[in-house]
């Protein structure tokens, strides 16, 4: 089995924020779709856990009070750390955000509840996370599992209608395009190598790959495009 989550970036998060700080307007849209079915209000807790170097906060609006909480120093030395089962320092959240990290978790139902913890009654879980048997996870479980010293073998969460779900209050639950923009094609390939880890130095494998897995890549008058989706599920702490 694959590391999880903390071992996995302990040893390549530094690679991930570079990247991160170099292309910080790549993944907005990825960002933005978190709260697009249940906003944030004027002075909001919202609590961002694991927040990588808290990239987040560049996409959120400035009145409300944001905690970014990570479990490893692989990201930044100046990151919050916790234990993802201690205390969070943080008080109750009208909103607790996990962004692209469960399926580096191995307990789903451990996460959920977790989070779900941390929010006062009537707050919202903003879980956003690949599809199962998605384009998108063949791309990672493939190419990028063989060109990280990590490897990948994501566990992706259940399809729609699991009885995973059965005993949660979902009112949000579905997958949408947020693609991912840079200048150029360069640019992109640049950014997926920092990102995932990758032990290459060739951008354009890195396109032919996604292409190769069903993730278009294409060049409009001013930007490169990477057709990227993930699932948004929000769950009600009821």
């Amino acid at each position: 089995m694959n590391p999880e989550y903390k071992e996995i970036f302990d040893q390549r998060g530094g690679s991930y924020h570079a990247a991160m700080k170099s292309f910080p307007q790549a993944r907005r849209a990825e960002f933005e779709a978190l709260f697009s079915k249940n906003p944030c209000r004027s002075g909001d807790v919202i609590v961002d856990v694991p927040a990588g170097g808290a990239y987040l906060l560049d996409h959120l609006p400035h009145d409300i009070r944001y905690f970014p909480r990570e479990i490893t120093p692989g990201f930044s030395e100046d990151a919050t750390l916790v234990e993802w089962d201690g205390d969070w320092n943080a008080p109750p959240a009208d909103h607790v955000v996990t962004c692209a990290a469960a399926h580096h978790f191995d307990d789903h139902a451990s996460v959920i509840d977790r989070a779900l913890g941390a929010l006062r009654p009537g707050g919202v879980l903003h879980l956003a996370d690949v599809d199962l048997a998605s384009p998108v996870g063949g791309f990672l479980d493939g190419f990028v599992g063989v060109h990280t010293p990590t490897g990948h073998d994501g566990n992706f969460l259940p399809a729609k209608g699991d009885a995973f779900y059965q005993n949660f209050d979902i009112p949000r639950h579905e997958t949408v395009r947020v693609p991912w923009t840079f200048r150029s094609l360069d640019d992109a390939g640049k950014f997926c190598i920092g990102l995932f880890g990758l032990q290459i130095d060739d951008g354009a494998m890195v396109i032919d790959a996604l292409r190769e897995h069903g993730i278009d890549v294409f060049e409009t008058s001013d930007s490169t495009v990477i057709d990227w989706r993930l699932t948004y599920i929000d769950i009600i702490n009821t």
